[in-house]
């Protein structure tokens, strides 16, 4: 525990990929949100408004730990594509966010978490959804405070236990 993932890129391409034929796009959308913005799971079902400020687009992030606002700069076409595409199902399915009407939160996230397992998103393969998130803070040019903000910590800190 506490240690940096070395996460299998090509493992969570093929994850994301077997969740969307699958027929669990919700999910398989979910697990892109984890990829492309560092969300966790709960922030990965429950994003997908932005909001614009001196003239940069802002993903509002919801459901995060401790109920603490915060909101990630989309700045990458990856990023982009992702959130059209969740608009797209959620309009499409009538719903307000990835969670599917069927379910609750609490049913969606375990839900989700047996998908991607299921789909080979399995932690000692380093291709599990918080994974992702070590990818995301790994892959960030950005400081140590820059990144704990993004990612919703309070303690810079703690981005060591994602980069190394």
């Amino acid at each position: 525990r506490r240690q940096p993932v070395n996460v299998n890129r090509d493992l969570t391409a093929r994850v994301e990929q077997s969740l969307n034929q699958k027929g669990h796009t919700w999910a398989g959308l979910a697990y892109k949100m984890t990829k492309e913005f560092g969300l966790r799971r709960q922030e990965a079902l429950l994003s997908n408004k932005t909001i614009e400020r001196d003239g940069k687009e802002y993903l509002v992030v919801k459901g995060a730990k401790g109920g603490r606002p915060r909101q990630i700069e989309v700045k990458t076409a990856e990023q982009r594509d992702a959130l059209n595409q969740v608009r797209k199902h959620i309009a499409e399915t009538g719903g307000k966010s990835l969670v599917p009407p069927e379910k609750n939160l609490k049913q969606a996230k375990q839900c989700y978490s047996n998908h991607v397992n299921r789909s080979g998103g399995k932690r000692e393969e380093n291709a599990h959804s918080h994974a992702n998130r070590h990818a995301w803070v790994q892959d960030s040019d950005k400081s140590d405070k820059e990144i704990a903000i993004d990612i919703g910590h309070g303690r810079p800190d703690v981005v060591k236990y994602y980069r190394g």
